[in-house]
């Protein structure tokens, strides 16, 4: 393994679209000592890179952030991320966080619009999003990741050009997009009659697939765009199938011990995965790169030849596909139908 994730399940109150495990009342002493066990289980772990996410990771203040990095060797690590809410963004914890060693921040920001920051539950208004950025930038990050959200109740196209050209204002390094998702159970949920037909969610993924290309940003996932060489190494190893391991409940990890492949929660339970499940993960991690499946790679992992293996569905997903004889990729085009495409791989 070369990869940890830090899961701080600790939020201040609920967005109203988040289905992700947090709680209100967290118990840090608690989650050390688990960090602590679960670490200690991994007396040579060097990873290469680490990532606190959540959750909100900057309600933790900088003793108690030092106090888990101070867990981890960090010898090797190349990459060192935390997720921040904008909120809590002042320039004293900007230099904190630089002072502890991290090298990039996920913020955020979501929208720069404030009805839909205010709809969405957010604790930053546009205003806040925009010093918060300012204040890591002053702090001397260089590598900064912003988040956008689209697809909500009534937004339309002239709304998401206005958040997009804030964000473009501010230059970051990284930007993830991410289509409002409003799972039972989360406070939102009622809304959910009320998000845009498939075709005006189309047209707002178009939008941001030619907009931030036109201002330098490579698209190297479904979700993902980046200035050269900005990539997001911690999220690669997820969608490229490498080994990580997770600290605290919500957390996931993956890896192999004595020859089997195994994926635990944040709570010690554990599943054996089989061929199967191993090879639709990898197919379907893949494809949401847009450089695609290298036939090579899953060569070596499965001892099988991927086209002769799905031939029949290959030819059914021609006309959304490219393939040659190094790679199985998405065409640009079928980048917003990714799942429906992914889901032909996944029932053979």
């Amino acid at each position: 393994m070369e990869h940890l994730y830090f899961h701080i399940p600790w939020c201040r109150q609920k967005c109203g679209y988040c289905s992700f495990f947090s709680q209100v009342n967290f118990d840090f002493n608690l989650y050390y000592q688990k960090a602590k066990n679960v670490l200690g289980k991994f007396p040579e772990f060097k990873p290469k890179t680490v990532y606190f996410g959540g959750g909100t990771p900057s309600l933790l203040s900088p003793e108690r952030l030092q106090k888990l990095l101070a867990l981890v060797d960090l010898e090797s690590v190349q990459e060192l991320t935390i997720e921040c809410n904008p909120a809590d963004i002042t320039a004293e914890y900007a230099r904190y966080l630089k002072r502890l060693g991290f090298n990039r921040v996920s913020l955020g920001t979501q929208s720069f619009l404030d009805k839909e920051l205010k709809f969405l539950g957010r604790r930053a208004s546009s205003h806040q999003n925009i010093l918060a950025f300012d204040c890591l930038r002053k702090a001397g990050f260089a590598n900064i990741s912003c988040d956008l959200i689209y697809g909500l109740p009534r937004q339309t196209l002239s709304d998401l050009r206005a958040s997009i050209d804030e964000l473009l204002a501010l230059k970051p390094e990284h930007i993830s997009t991410y289509l409002l998702s409003l799972e039972q159970g989360v406070p939102l949920f009622a809304e959910k009659k009320n998000l845009p037909e498939d075709e005006v969610l189309a047209s707002f993924y178009r939008e941001i697939g030619q907009k931030l290309p036109r201002a330098g940003y490579l698209q190297y996932e479904l979700s993902n765009f980046c200035l050269p060489h900005c990539q997001s190494q911690h999220n690669l190893a997820y969608w490229q199938g490498k080994q990580y391991l997770a600290v605290g409940d919500g957390g996931c990890s993956y890896y192999k011990s004595g020859g089997a492949f195994f994926r635990t929660d944040g709570h010690g339970e554990f599943e054996e995965l089989d061929q199967k499940q191993l090879e639709s993960e990898f197919i379907f991690l893949h494809l949401r790169l847009t450089r695609g499946l290298l036939l090579s790679e899953y060569r070596e992992k499965f001892g099988k030849d991927f086209l002769r293996e799905y031939e029949r569905i290959l030819a059914k997903l021609a006309d959304f596909l490219i393939v040659d004889k190094k790679r199985v990729a998405l065409r640009e085009d079928a980048y917003f139908v990714a799942d429906a495409i992914m889901a032909e791989f996944v029932q053979v």
